[in-house]
């Protein structure tokens, strides 16, 4: 039997520069997954041949298509290799994921006129102080492109009032909180047990995270500045630096903590494999974000598990914690360390109860299910 082209699932194409460890990639990897395969065809294109999330896509029956881009200023015939692959996959829609795959996503709508495009925008407020011109450079293009989007997704109401405030069209923008997998974040005595015993932490001993990419914007300074001022008040408490190598050098992070006497009281580890079981280890997580973040998936996944957390007032960090967490100021150390030091004190007993309902308020409010279904709507006004 023939089917009617009225039937046949819509062909997705998900556009994104590499499928490497990150929140958005992470994100991504769950929409494409989650869904429907009897309403959307989807398929993954990628700049870099490389990512923690090819294996993992393709074991679960989605192609992923690398375009083997060779460098940062490879553009003519990486364009002629983007503009192939996409007339063969021939897609209805392109949601493209960040600055210069959004770029791309519009110049390719000459050479496939009847395409939707949606744009991804992960980010709130950016510093781009902090970075180099090319930062500039994109998001003045995406403000310029937007006209020819059919929509934009952004992952956090700060995103949106962001983009609402530079002259983006805020009729055209739909936000969407990221969705947590809260089968497999959730706390395990085992693994805490295991990963502190890895990491010579004994059970008297508080541990405080920042599970984050060594990036400017997520001011690993201000966390190591807000260690040095509890570690003067507490003797029992040690703090992990982990994440994937950003703009920041770890070393220099390394030599700033030793400049405020923290020496051994910091744990220092690269990129984190098993997250969900990291967690369980933890006794506080924080989000110390300076600025730019949109949805931080750690801190849904830490009360997801069920960890106290402590986040600055920066993206929607206090929107996840509600008033389960503490929030504080950016770039304010002191508020930092009073925050934790307050998180500590709590009686086992009212411990237990939050943990609980932590957890209970990820499961209700950023559920995958919830997430998808969303995402499904927009595609489906296009």
């Amino acid at each position: 039997m023939v089917l009617n082209r009225d039937m046949s699932p819509t062909r997705i194409v998900f556009l994104v520069r590499s499928l490497e460890a990150g929140g958005a990639e992470y994100q991504l990897s769950l929409l494409a997954e989650h869904l429907d395969p009897e309403k959307f065809q989807v398929s993954v294109v990628c700049f870099y041949p490389t990512g923690n999330y090819i294996e993992r896509l393709e074991q679960r029956g989605i192609r992923v298509y690398s375009l083997d881009k060779k460098g940062r200023w490879e553009v003519f015939r990486f364009f002629f290799r983007l503009v192939a692959c996409m007339r063969r996959l021939n897609p209805e829609v392109i949601h493209s994921f960040m600055g210069p795959p959004n770029i791309l996503a519009v110049l390719l709508r000459p050479f496939l006129p009847k395409l939707k495009i949606v744009w991804g925008v992960r980010n709130s407020a950016m510093s781009f102080a902090d970075y180099d011109f090319t930062w500039r450079m994109t998001f003045r293009a995406e403000r310029f492109l937007f006209r020819w989007t059919n929509s934009l997704v952004v992952n956090s109401d700060s995103g949106k009032a962001f983009l609402a405030e530079t002259g983006f069209n805020l009729k055209k923008i739909s936000s969407v909180a990221n969705g947590i997998d809260t089968e497999k974040f959730q706390f395990n005595p085992s693994n805490r047990e295991e990963r502190r015993r890895q990491m010579g932490i004994d059970e008297n001993t508080k541990l405080i995270a920042l599970v984050a990419r060594f990036d400017s914007k997520k001011d690993h300074k201000c966390f190591l500045q807000a260690a040095a001022q509890l570690s003067e008040r507490r003797s029992d408490v040690r703090f992990l630096c982990t994440g994937t190598q950003g703009r920041i050098a770890i070393n220099s992070l390394k030599e700033f903590s030793a400049s405020l006497g923290l020496g051994e009281k910091v744990i220092w580890s690269g990129h984190e494999k098993n997250v969900s079981a990291l967690l369980s280890a933890v006794d506080v997580l924080t989000s110390s974000s300076a600025y730019g973040e949109g949805f931080p998936n750690i801190v849904a996944e830490a009360m997801a598990v069920g960890v106290a957390t402590v986040v600055t007032d920066v993206g929607d960090s206090a929107r996840i914690v509600g008033d389960l967490g503490q929030v504080v100021p950016p770039k304010n150390p002191a508020a930092l360390a009073e925050a934790w030091d307050a998180a500590l004190q709590k009686p086992d007993t009212e411990a237990l109860v939050m943990r609980e309902n932590r957890r209970a308020r990820i499961v209700d409010k950023f559920s995958i299910e919830k997430m998808v279904k969303n995402t499904e709507k927009i595609y489906q006004a296009l």
